[in-house]
Order: structure tokens, then sequence, then C-alpha cells
């Protein structure tokens, strides 16, 4: 039964891996198709803004040419951004961008804006899993000859956006593993009873219960064995030594209550309820 039990945990372990993996794939290959995309679409409008950019500086030329002006023009040109680290990881940041003049202009274009501030890392933050408390355990499948217990935990917080994937919500183990043919197990012995009489030997008696049954072809002692009873003689002085001086008998300290029976039925006749009188 272990060995199944092991095998169910391992079997759904392996699913819930499996099923992991196959989602993360699914979110690559979609990001991966988002950016080729993206990336695509970037580079065509940076080739037709430098195809403007190189038709508006032939016709300025054109134009000073047909006016006769003889101008030397110098268009301003500035550096490539330098782009700091984002202000966060994801759950759309900010960050700064700089870049500074190589070539000043002279007659031309002005220089565009040196500094600016874009969005970054827009993705949601992966949100790891939170399990609960474990419960307490079950009670156990068999009493004996082994069985398998149980106990299990909710999801508190569901993993999402790439976060951590939960851990089992459910575990399983091996117990009463021991045999179903037992025994009874005894008691400690009880302290010994007080003497049956008090003078001229009477019986002391001590017992112990049973502690745990016995279990399937098990046996335990019976009450008035020696293994569960004990006795022993006790007060052994006689009794006649124990009368004082010019008295003929014992009188006793302790009191006793005393229960008469009487039988009031009709087949006890007149004559046996006088003979009861």
């Amino acid at each position: 039964r272990e060995a199944q039990t092991n095998l169910a945990a391992s079997t759904k372990t392996q699913i819930d891996s499996e099923s992991q993996a196959s989602l993360r794939g699914k979110q690559h290959e979609e990001l991966k198709k988002e950016f080729t995309a993206t990336l695509t679409q970037c580079c065509a409008d940076q080739n037709e803004a430098r195809s403007e950019i190189c038709a508006l500086v032939k016709i300025r030329g054109e134009l000073y040419k047909i006016e006769g002006a003889k101008i030397f023009i110098v268009d301003c040109a500035v550096s490539d951004w330098v782009v700091s680290e984002c202000s966060k990881t994801c759950g759309k940041g900010t960050r700064s961008m700089r870049r500074s003049i190589t070539v000043a202009p002279s007659g031309g274009a002005a220089c565009p804006p040196l500094q600016a501030t874009e969005e970054c890392n827009p993705q949601p933050c992966p949100v790891d899993c939170k399990m609960g408390m474990w419960s307490g355990w079950s009670g156990c499948t068999a009493r004996c000859g082994g069985g398998v217990r149980s106990r299990s935990r909710h999801i508190k917080v569901p993993p999402r956006h790439g976060g951590e994937p939960c851990e089992r919500t459910e575990e399983t183990e091996a117990c009463n593993m021991q045999s179903c043919n037992r025994n009874c197990v005894l008691g400690r012995w009880n302290d010994w009873s007080a003497c049956s009489r008090a003078c001229s030997y009477g019986i002391a008696v001590r017992s112990r219960r049973v502690k745990a049954p016995a279990m399937g072809t098990g046996r335990c002692p019976s009450p008035i064995s020696r293994a569960r009873r004990h006795t022993r003689w006790c007060n052994g002085t006689p009794c006649y030594r124990m009368v004082p001086r010019g008295r003929r008998y014992l009188q006793c300290n302790s009191k006793l209550d005393i229960i008469l029976l009487l039988d009031s039925s009709g087949s006890l006749g007149s004559y046996g309820w006088a003979q009861f009188k």
C-alpha cells in the first residue's frame, strides 16, 4: 500500500509539472510572436522616417538653388540615446533617456530634445502561489495491518503571470503498521486492598486491568488468573488475643449495612408468612 501511495503521489506531481511546462511554453510562443511583430513594425517605421528626412533635405537644397542662394547648411546631429534602468522590473515603470549634440547646427535643422522619459516593463508582475496551513491528519483507513491517512491544504493565492507554481495540496502516509494479531497489553498492578478481616488471617487482593485489548487471534489472561490477580494472607493475629480483659467478644467499630429481602408472593401462603415473620 505504501508503494501504491508513493506511485500515486509521484504521478500527480509529474502531471502537475507537465501542465506547468505546457503553460509556460505557450506563454513563451505568444511573447515571441509579439516581439517579432513589434520589431518588424519598428524597423519599417524607422526606414520610412529616414526616407522622409532624406527627401526633405534634397527638396530644401533644390529650393535654395532656385532662389540663387549659396548657403552652407549644417543640420544638428545628436548621439544615440543613453537609456537608464527602469524604475520597476514589472507593472509599468519609467526610465530616462539622454543624448548629446555631436554636430552643432548652422542654418539647418535645430537639435531635437536631448532628454526624454518613457514607460518601461509594462508586463504584469508575477504572483507566486501561496498555500494555506496543513489540516490535521485524517483517521487511518485500517486499525492494523497497514493503512493510509491523509491531510490537505487549500490554495490561498493562485499563481499568475508566470509566478511560482503551487506545491501539492494533499499528502498521505502509512499508518497502523502493527500486526492485526496481538495479545492484550496489561497495565500496572494496583495497590493491595484492605484486609478482609481484622484478625485470624484475612485476604488482601491486588489486580491489574487491560490497558489495550487483544486483537485478531491474540489472547488475554482471565481476570482471576495469576497474571491479573494476586492474593496474600494478612492480619494473622488470633482474634481471641485481641479481646480485652473482662469481655468475651470483640466489639466492632465499623458499621455494616444489612439488607432484608422479603418474599410477598402468593406462593408463600399464610403458614410460610407466619414462619418468615
